[in-house]
């Protein structure tokens, strides 16, 4: 309710999107109940917030603060209020037909339209593929758990490699948990990079209300140009010979049909003058957005991507731990045959 009151507030501002519930039981638990998932939506739902609050402008919002301030009774007064499904409809077709239908997109505006379209597209392949590694790590734990059961079981049958073997099974433990452990503290580091995803819907679904709002102001600009004919042809007009000639003054008739194109004009040009000022608002607030929004996403970013770094150099560094521990009881063990001969 609080985003689609925001989004029909602020049409022309990149409102922050909501976590889905369908990504975060990809990434925690299918179970929208269990303590995991619960603990991660109630934590994605604050950082949306938060993104709200610190916005200069959507912060002021009458409906952000009765959703954040409001009594139970209040709040159902509020959301009393919402918009109708037509016109969300209406919003949608017209937003959507407006690229399609201007006469020449602005630069800059339409660079923004591919950039938007390149980052989802590097930030769904992120995804993806990090999807995919997880996916066989999961694989590789499985086996080395196989093969540190296949170790012990072996030991268990043969003493003379008892030592070797049990020091090998430690190994594969100790790196599977290892890589378990990455895994899950891995797993919740890719939902930003969805969230950004989401971002990127939501700035493109502005562009196309800032495209919808310069249709319109090319179709006032028609007008006036066709309004301005009528008044042209309307000061040229020979009314003497005309049939209204015979029942009023011509000169009369004349100023009369000039006064109309010249209040129809005027009309034209203050409607495409206010259409005019309502895109110059939306390319600010694009522009005011876009700028906030680099800086947030350069911090976002860095910060995640040194916690992915932080984390597989933990991971390495513990397998690497049990390696070189497995190593020094082989090496032990080896010396110890070589003395007892």
């Amino acid at each position: 309710w609080l985003r689609d009151q925001l989004e029909r507030t602020y049409s022309t501002h990149i409102v922050p999107p909501l976590p889905e519930k369908y990504t975060l039981s990809r990434i925690v638990s299918s179970d929208h109940f269990s303590p995991d998932f619960l603990a991660v939506r109630q934590a994605a739902l604050q950082k949306f917030l938060s993104r709200v609050v610190e916005h200069p402008t959507i912060s002021f919002d009458r409906h952000l603060h009765a959703f954040l301030t409001a009594k139970d009774h209040e709040f159902q007064t509020a959301k009393g209020e919402a918009v109708s499904f037509l016109d969300k409809v209406s919003t949608t077709v017209r937003g959507a037909a407006s690229s399609v239908l201007l006469k020449h997109q602005e630069p800059e505006f339409a660079a923004l339209q591919g950039y938007f379209t390149a980052l989802e597209k590097h930030l769904s392949e992120f995804e993806s593929t990090g999807a995919s590694i997880m996916q066989e790590r999961a694989e590789a734990i499985a086996r080395q758990e196989t093969l540190s059961s296949v170790c012990r079981q072996w030991a268990a049958f043969e003493s003379d490699l008892r030592q070797p073997l049990s020091s090998l099974s430690d190994c594969f433990e100790k790196n599977a948990k290892a890589a378990r452990t990455l895994d899950e503290k891995l797993s919740p580091a890719f939902s930003p990079f969805h969230e950004y995803y989401l971002f990127c819907q939501s700035a493109k679904g502005v562009l196309k209300r800032r495209d919808a709002l310069q249709m319109d102001h090319e179709l006032a600009e028609e007008d006036v140009v066709s309004r301005q004919t009528v008044l042209t042809q309307a000061m040229r007009a020979d009314l003497s010979k005309s049939l209204m000639s015979f029942f009023s003054d011509p000169e009369q008739l004349k100023k009369e049909k000039i006064s109309k194109a010249e209040q129809s004009l005027q009309f034209a040009q203050s409607v495409s003058e206010r259409i005019n000022d309502e895109m110059e608002c939306a390319n600010q607030h694009l522009r005011a957005d876009m700028n906030r929004w680099q800086d947030v996403k350069k911090r976002d970013f860095t910060k995640m991507f040194v916690n992915m770094a932080d984390l597989h150099v933990d991971y390495f560094e513990q397998s690497l731990g049990a390696w070189e521990e497995t190593l020094r009881s082989l090496q032990a063990g080896e010396q110890d045959d070589s003395s007892s001969h």
